[in-house]
């Protein structure tokens, strides 16, 4: 007998109909775990307990997660232009919370007092009450309990004028342009962020242009948080006196090295002005007179980097000219060798916000009144 092949000829795919029931209900069983998992995680993310909404926030003061606990505020703050910081500031905060104990929970209706001892890092332990709200929603246990008020409060620091980077309990933060406002007519702005109960400790970075004259304190109390107003004063740091004492050098050393003199920029023998210019000591010659040759320029005296800030602008200051700096120039006229002294003041102006800096250093010829009354014995 022959084998034979089973025909494909009369094969027909399933029918939708026959493929439909299968399918609803698998989507049916997908469903179902779906909601049975949303449900579990429901279960243990909302606060079923009135004492655990109190367990939740205080246990992110603990971890130090504080923007977790404020960016949700800040969607209906009534000034939302209040800036959050990082929670790494507030991590470094010594006296905020740090352990907590349910001591008892008192229900009447939809609202509860939960009363809680809190320990702060600076070792001190509080009994603190705290009043929930009962939120009644749709849905299988979805009941859950709110804290009715939380202990945020604005800081705010009061500045001279605006700067691109504050130091806060150690951590470099930029104010944000929204969260700095006037203060008056003037350059003072006022700085707010959002705290939390703990310490707060203003000042500048390491690596800034400019340094607290003292840095700005305040904290917040668990017990009685209010809001916390604080004021900066700052002055030029040991980065900007050497950014700006280079820049003299620099300024000096083109004047010393230069194939030629530079009348525009280096100060010369007033004998070598012209006409009635010549009979005045602190005169600058526009240009070498015939005959003069081989100009050698070297600083004899420099006075010492004394900043001073500016009347009008806080983020600027200038070189205190108290005394006369000298060169000493050496050149050849007719033929014949001559040394003068040259007299001069320096004319430094420098600004910076913090992270960025200015500095115009020019050497003028003529002096000042205190300059020209310096006696150097």
């Amino acid at each position: 007998m022959e084998n034979r092949k089973p025909s494909m000829a009369h094969w027909q795919p399933p029918s939708l109909r026959s493929l439909l029931k299968p399918l609803l209900l698998i989507l049916a069983g997908v469903v179902v775990v779906v909601l049975l998992w949303s449900t579990v995680i429901n279960f243990f993310l909302v606060a079923r307990e009135p004492e655990s909404a109190v367990d939740n926030y205080l246990a992110q003061l603990e971890r130090g997660s504080a923007r977790q606990v404020l960016a949700p505020l800040s969607i209906t703050s009534s000034d939302p232009m209040v800036q959050i910081l990082p929670n790494s500031v507030y991590r470094n905060s010594h006296d905020r919370p740090v352990a907590h104990e349910i001591v008892s929970v008192s229900e009447h209706g939809t609202q509860a007092d939960v009363e809680v001892d809190v320990r702060t890092g600076d070792d001190q332990t509080h009994r603190l009450t705290y009043t929930v709200d009962k939120l009644t929603t749709s849905g299988f246990l979805n009941d859950t309990w709110r804290l009715k008020d939380l202990d945020n409060q604005t800081v705010e620091v009061k500045l001279p004028a605006a700067v691109d980077t504050l130091s806060v309990n150690g951590q470099s933060v930029r104010p944000a342009t929204g969260a700095l406002r006037a203060i008056d007519d003037g350059p003072a702005r006022a700085w707010q962020f959002a705290g939390l109960p703990g310490s707060y400790d203003v000042g500048f970075p390491e690596d800034s242009y400019l340094v607290a004259s003292t840095n700005a304190t305040g904290s917040i109390d668990i017990r009685d948080p209010r809001s916390v107003s604080m004021e900066l004063t700052f002055g030029p740091s040991p980065r900007m006196w050497e950014t700006v004492d280079r820049e003299i050098g620099a300024v000096i050393s083109d004047c010393e090295g230069g194939l030629r003199l530079d009348l525009e920029k280096c100060p010369a023998p007033s004998s070598w002005a012209e006409g009635a210019a010549s009979e005045s000591e602190n005169a600058q010659p526009d240009a070498l007179p015939d005959g003069v040759s081989n100009v050698e320029w070297e600083l004899e005296v420099r006075p010492a980097l004394v900043l001073q800030p500016d009347d009008a602008d806080p983020l600027q200051f200038h070189a205190q000219r108290y005394r006369p700096a000298v060169a000493k120039v050496t050149y050849r006229e007719d033929g014949r060798a001559k040394t003068e002294r040259v007299e001069f003041g320096l004319d430094v102006t420098t600004r910076s916000t913090g992270n960025d800096i200015t500095t115009d250093v020019q050497l003028r010829r003529a002096l000042t009144d205190t300059e020209r009354a310096f006696d150097a014995s």
